[in-house]
C-alpha cells in the first residue's frame, strides 16, 4: 500500500512506501539487492581500498574543472600525477585540496615515490606548447579518493551500467559521503526487470528504469521509498536523490565513473564504480 505526498509548491507527487505494510514489489527488490550484493562480494578477488578524507559542504567545484584519474607520486621533491587517458605527467600544485590528496596518500601507508591511483577534480594550468601538455602543472579542486588497488589499466576499461555496485559522490554539486555507523550511499541498476535501488544511508529508494539508448536514462514516475525517519542531513541528500531519479536524462561512463546528466545536458549526479567488502 502506498502514500502519496504532494509538495506544496505544486512539484511532481513523491511515493512513499508505508514502513509498517510492506509492499510486494519493495520485498522482491529488496531481495534482488541482497542477492546482487551476496553473489558479488562471493566472487570478488581484489578489491579497491579507498582512502577517503571528509571534505566540507560548503566548498564548491568549479564548472571548468575535469575529472582526474591517474597515478600521483609524492617525493621529497614535490607530487606528480600521472593522466591515466593522456598518458602524460603532470607536477601537482600544493594548493586548493591538495592536503585532503596527501593526507589521503599517506594514510593508504605509501612510502615515498610509490605511484598510487587517485581521482580528483581539477585543472591543468600553465603555458600551452604546441602539441604537448608536458610541463603544465595540475590543481586539486576537489580531492575524491585514493585507490591502492587500482591501475590505469583497471581504471580506464569501462565497467557495465547494470549489475555493478556504483557508490554515490555527489549529487546537484553536494558531496555525499556515508554517515557514522550508517549504510554507504550508493545506487545498483538490476539487469533483472529493470529495476533499481538506491540509498544515501537511511530510507531505500527503488523502482525502474529505462535505457533510450547507450548514453540515455530515464527512472518510472512510481519510484518509492521506505519511511524511516532520518538524520537531517540525511533528509537533504533525500530529496537531492529523489530529484536525480525525477530529472535523470542522460549518463556517461568513462573508466569506473558514471555521471548523471538532466536534460540540459548538466551534471546532476556522480558515482564510482567500487568493490563490494
Amino acid at each position: 500500500m502506498t502514500t502519496h505526498t504532494v509538495s506544496q509548491d505544486g512539484a511532481s507527487p513523491q511515493f512513499l512506501l508505508r514502513h509498517d505494510m510492506p509492499d510486494p514489489d519493495v520485498a522482491r527488490v529488496q531481495r534482488h539487492e541482497k542477492k546482487f550484493l551476496s553473489a558479488q562480494a562471493a566472487t570478488e578477488e581484489e578489491s579497491a581500498t579507498s582512502v577517503e578524507t571528509d571534505l566540507n559542504q560548503d566548498r564548491p567545484g568549479t564548472s571548468d574543472d575535469s575529472s582526474m584519474r591517474g597515478l600521483v607520486t609524492m617525493t621529497a621533491d614535490g607530487t606528480t600525477f600521472l593522466d591515466c587517458v593522456s598518458g602524460v605527467t603532470h607536477s601537482i600544485e600544493e594548493e586548493g585540496d591538495f592536503a585532503a590528496l596527501e593526507h589521503a596518500y599517506l594514510a593508504a601507508g605509501s612510502e615515498s615515490g610509490t605511484p598510487i591511483f587517485a581521482t580528483f577534480d581539477g585543472d591543468i594550468v600553465g603555458e600551452e606548447t604546441e602539441g604537448s601538455d608536458e610541463g603544465h602543472s595540475v590543481t586539486v579542486s576537489r580531492f575524491i579518493g585514493v585507490w591502492p588497488e587500482v591501475s590505469c589499466e583497471s581504471a580506464t576499461s569501462e565497467v557495465s551500467l547494470t549489475n555493478t555496485y556504483w557508490k554515490i559522490l555527489s549529487l546537484y554539486g553536494s558531496e555525499i559521503t556515508a554517515a557514522e555507523g550508517g549504510k554507504e550511499p550508493h545506487m545498483i541498476l538490476l539487469d533483472e526487470e529493470s529495476r533499481f535501488t538506491a540509498t544515501v544511508g537511511c530510507n531505500q529508494f527503488m523502482g525502474t528504469y529505462d535505457l533510450t539508448d547507450e548514453d540515455a536514462i530515464s527512472f518510472g514516475p512510481g519510484a518509492a521509498s521506505t519511511r524511516m525517519a532520518c538524520l537531517n542531513e540525511l533528509q537533504e541528500w533525500e530529496t537531492l536523490l529523489s530529484d536525480v531519479i525525477s530529472n535523470a536524462a542522460g549518463l556517461q561512463i568513462s573508466g569506473e565513473e558514471l555521471v548523471l546528466l538532466d536534460t540540459a545536458g548538466v551534471e546532476i549526479a556522480k558515482f564510482e564504480a567500487v568493490s563490494v567488502k
